[in-house]
C-alpha cells in the first residue's frame, strides 16, 4: 500500500489520485468485522478462490490476513502520500529538477528516500499490534466460519 500512497502524490489533481485517496480513507475507516464478512462472502463462496474454513494449508490464512492487514495497510498509504507531498514541496527538489534531472529520478532517487522514513517507522512500530491481535482474531475466524460451514 506504500505504492499507493506513492502514486496517489505523483499524480495529484487527477481522477486516479482521487480513486486511490478514497481507497485508503475507506480501508483505515470500515472495521475489519465488516471487512472480514464481505472478502469472506466474495472470495470464498460467491467465486470459490480461497477457502472458507479448515486449517490444512497457508491458503487459509489469506482472508483473516488481509482483513486483519487491510487498517494498516491504509495507514501506510496515507502516510507515504503525506510525506511524498511535503517532499516533492522542498527546495532540495526544486534544484533537482533545475539542474535537469528526469522527473523518475528526482521522485525516486530524492523525494522517496526522504518520505519513506516516517513509513518504516510507523510500520516497525504497529507491526507488533498486528502480531498481538493475530491469535484472538484467528480463532474468532476459525469459531466463525465453522458454524457457518457446518450450520
Amino acid at each position: 500500500m506504500g505504492a499507493l500512497g506513492y502514486f496517489t502524490a505523483v499524480r495529484r489533481g487527477h481522477w486516479d489520485e482521487y480513486a486511490g485517496s478514497f481507497f485508503a480513507v475507506l480501508v483505515i475507516c470500515v472495521p475489519g468485522l465488516v471487512v472480514a464478512p464481505l472478502l469472506v462472502m466474495l472470495f470464498a463462496l460467491k467465486w470459490r478462490l480461497l477457502p472458507v474454513a479448515l486449517w490444512a494449508s497457508p491458503w487459509h490464512a489469506i482472508l483473516p490476513l488481509t482483513a486483519l492487514g487491510l487498517y494498516f495497510s491504509g495507514r501506510i498509504a496515507r502516510l507515504m502520500r503525506e510525506g511524498m507531498l511535503n517532499t516533492m514541496q522542498a527546495e532540495f527538489i526544486t534544484t533537482a529538477r533545475a539542474k535537469g534531472l528526469s522527473e523518475n529520478a528526482v521522485l525516486l532517487k530524492h523525494a522517496f528516500r526522504l518520505a519513506v522514513l516516517p513509513v518504516v517507522s510507523v510500520w516497525v512500530f504497529s507491526r507488533h499490534r498486528l502480531l498481538r491481535c493475530r491469535p484472538e482474531a484467528l480463532r474468532y475466524w476459525r469459531r466463525t466460519v465453522r458454524h457457518k460451514a457446518l450450520g
